[in-house]
């Protein structure tokens, strides 16, 4: 309760009625000193779909990465994860394409249905679906551990 995450939204090169061609800054406030710090520099929308999820010991930030606009075999989102460093002046990322039991198929996009939710401190559940793939089997809940970064599908 020291700190107040927020996002600049830069939409100067917005198409108009999408979210393509916005670009965001994520940054963090810290209440006592009065001082921010950029945590990072997205070149697209950050928290498309959902926001951002803070996990319940607050050392990680969950979000989404992309316009969320595709086509038949490709979607502009994926998952992005923050972890908090100690001082809450900086964060390291973690990418969805880092996690290893994720489905990696070639020509096809994995995806976040909707925002998901935190399971545990490094835990978080999302749905994610798969374009151009007939195997709806790969498609479901999955449970990614930021500790290990992997990846499981729940039954």
């Amino acid at each position: 309760s020291q700190h107040i995450q927020f996002v600049d939204r830069d939409r100067s090169g917005q198409a108009p009625g999408t979210n393509r061609g916005i670009r965001d800054q994520l940054w963090i406030l810290d209440l006592v000193s009065r001082k921010t710090y950029l945590l990072y520099n997205s070149e697209s929308a950050l928290g498309v779909g959902g926001g951002f999820l803070i996990s319940p010991d607050g050392r990680f930030i969950g979000s989404t990465e992309g316009s969320g606009e595709g086509d038949a075999c490709f979607v502009s989102l994926q998952l992005i994860f923050f972890e908090m460093a100690g001082d809450f002046q900086s964060a390291g990322v973690v990418r969805q394409n880092e996690f290893d039991g994720l489905p990696n198929i070639h020509d096809s996009t994995v995806y976040p249905v909707n925002a998901g939710m935190w399971q545990s401190g490094n835990q978080f559940a999302v749905p994610l679906k798969l374009t151009c793939v007939t195997d709806e089997a790969l498609a479901g809940l999955y449970l990614l551990d930021l500790s290990n970064k992997t990846a499981e599908r729940s039954p």
